[in-house]
């Protein structure tokens, strides 16, 4: 198979897998129990706790174990508005669906046709959530755009939301794998992570949340300081532990100007092809992430001829894969409705090959050619 979504989801490394099934053998204990092996396994979850804080420079206390990015976003979102009633939502609509289907009460902020938040937006919401609505706000925004890669200036966004004395959310679901966050020179006020999006299995994830902030729970329990009831699911908080360590010693540098040379390699190839064009910015972008648009060539169309030889590609959010209506976040861009059913996202990692993309294009093309010839 050529695989070209990685942006939905990620192989579980060799290495993450081997922690795995070490700890399922061998930490089988409940970490909330008293005698010397529950305790044992505590220490365990708690030095994985330690680790990732170290890594995203926070306390260890603000890091919660969930079962998700879209768990850790409802987690954030609605855990703090639940706790904080004199708050208004401020939403990027390129948000993930977990954020969108949120109800609350909120305000959408706008984007450019790249994807882009621009300070006049934001300071212009956050204006009218001030002087009409007499409340702060909490901004949530999607810090790289699962379909079009689109990345956002986190700290100028921060400057501006803590200029309001508001509070900040980023869902780093697909940034945090592709470079290091740094929480307090970003400013960020809470942060969703999910680890299968560099190598651990689905079921795992984390949120980060500034100890002074006030949450409610979303399920009630002592764990996780009484913000996540429920055992903690150790074998993946220690596989998880296991794929933040090979984060710290990735050079993002090097590797997103690997990646993002096949990525530039393919774009180029892919719009010499008629009546197709890039979305998203090509400067602000993620260094793996393609999203065309064929115009006149349906999505779904294109995917069901790519899967017939064995090439995985995606129409948008992997979350939202079989709709057949189109994507919030390409409406969102400003796109003629013909245009929005016709896009195709490709996302690539660094064991992509220029054999494989020259591949794609070619069945690209030939399907292109038969659609141009009426076959």
């Amino acid at each position: 198979m050529i695989y070209l979504d990685h942006a939905a989801t990620t192989p579980v490394h060799k290495h993450v897998q081997n922690a795995i099934f070490r700890s399922l053998d061998q930490d089988w204990y409940n970490p909330s129990s008293s005698y010397q092996q529950g305790l044992f396994i505590r220490e365990k979850i708690d030095q994985v706790r330690k680790d990732i804080a170290d890594y995203i420079h926070c306390l260890p206390e603000e890091i919660i174990f969930t079962s998700s990015g879209s768990e850790s976003n409802n987690l954030a979102i609605k855990g703090f508005l639940n706790a904080n009633k004199n708050f208004i939502l401020l939403i990027d609509p390129t948000s993930h669906s977990s954020i969108m289907n949120i109800k609350a009460r909120r305000a959408k902020l706008e984007v450019n046709r790249n994807g882009i938040i621009l300070p006049s937006f934001l300071i212009d919401r956050l204006d009218n959530a001030d002087k009409l609505y007499h409340c702060r706000s909490l901004v949530t925004i999607n810090g790289a755009n699962n379909e079009i890669g689109t990345l956002q200036d986190i700290k100028q966004i921060s400057s501006i939301v803590h200029t309001y004395q508001g509070i900040l959310h980023i869902d780093a679901v697909q940034l945090f794998p592709t470079q290091h966050i740094d929480v307090q020179k970003l400013g960020i006020d809470m942060m969703s992570v999910s680890g299968h999006k560099f190598g651990c299995p689905k079921g795992i994830g984390f949120l980060y949340k500034r100890k002074s902030l006030r949450l409610e729970p979303l399920i009630s329990g002592e764990q996780e300081n009484s913000l996540r009831g429920g055992t903690e699911n150790i074998p993946y908080i220690i596989g998880l532990g296991v794929a933040i360590k090979g984060l710290t010693q990735t050079d993002f540098h090097l590797k997103n100007t690997y990646i993002g040379f096949k990525r530039d390699y393919f774009i180029q190839e892919l719009e010499t092809i008629d009546n197709t064009y890039l979305l998203g910015s090509k400067k602000h972008r993620l260094s793996n992430n393609i999203n065309m648009c064929f115009k006149g060539i349906e999505s779904h169309s294109l995917l069901s001829y790519l899967s017939l030889y064995n090439i995985a590609a995606s129409s948008g959010s992997a979350c939202n894969s079989l709709s057949l209506t189109p994507s919030h976040v390409v409406s969102a861009l400003g796109l003629d409705k013909a245009d929005q059913m016709c896009c195709v996202r490709f996302t690539l990692d660094e064991n992509t090959t220029l054999k494989e993309i020259d591949e794609v294009i070619h069945v690209i093309k030939r399907f292109k050619n038969s659609i141009d010839r009426g076959v």
